[in-house]
């Protein structure tokens, strides 16, 4: 039996006097709940939270590349306890850079160096093969060891050992790698001490 459009009418004005109470009456007994709700509000408009996001097409330097691929690096290092596969690290790294301001495409240009001559499948980033699945607490020397570093290897996946297979000659102001523990530096000043 259907209800009547008195009993309907009061059943709706009933339910949203309910949802009333449960967003007002917290602000009444807690006042200061709305004067910090109010700030958080404004807040995140301050810092561009409600913000449409803006799209852009990539462009950077190497240094930001490795920075980039350092902190994606991290990030996967959170989520699997170890390092990604050396054969596969490029593969596993696109799932943690961040790419949310970046047009459709342009995210795999963080996984390419402009330091070398653009080409098709030239990415010209090498992944330390020592470190592929390693753990960071058995890293001995992690300011002092190379994670990610300009290569001659130009290929998707490259890896090996960043002694061989970094540029010869050098690139112009040296080679850069990002070493284990996010500096960005030149392979020539960790290598000079041990004489390589």
């Amino acid at each position: 039996m259907p209800l009547d459009p008195k009993k309907k009418k009061k059943k709706r004005r009933t339910v949203w006097l309910i949802v009333l109470a449960i967003l007002v009456l917290p602000w009444i007994f807690f006042p200061k709940t709305l004067y910090y709700s109010i700030n958080l509000l404004i807040d995140a408009n301050r810092e561009g939270f409600f913000d449409e996001q803006k799209q852009h097409e990539y462009s950077a330097t190497s240094m930001e590349n490795l920075k980039a691929l350092f902190q994606a690096t991290q990030l996967y290092y959170e989520a699997n306890e170890a390092m990604p596969g050396a054969d596969y690290w490029m593969d596993d790294l696109s799932l943690y850079v961040k790419t949310a301001d970046l047009k459709k495409g342009e995210a795999v240009k963080k996984f390419v160096n402009p330091r070398m001559p653009a080409g098709e499948g030239v990415f010209g980033y090498a992944f330390n093969a020592a470190l592929g699945g390693a753990w960071m607490e058995n890293i001995e020397d992690p300011a002092a060891t190379p994670l990610i570093f300009e290569s001659k290897e130009t290929e998707w996946n490259a890896n090996g050992d960043p002694k061989t297979i970094q540029p010869d000659p050098e690139l112009s102001g040296g080679n850069q790698a990002v070493t284990v523990d996010g500096n960005v530096v030149l392979l020539r000043d960790l290598f000079k001490d041990t004489g390589n």
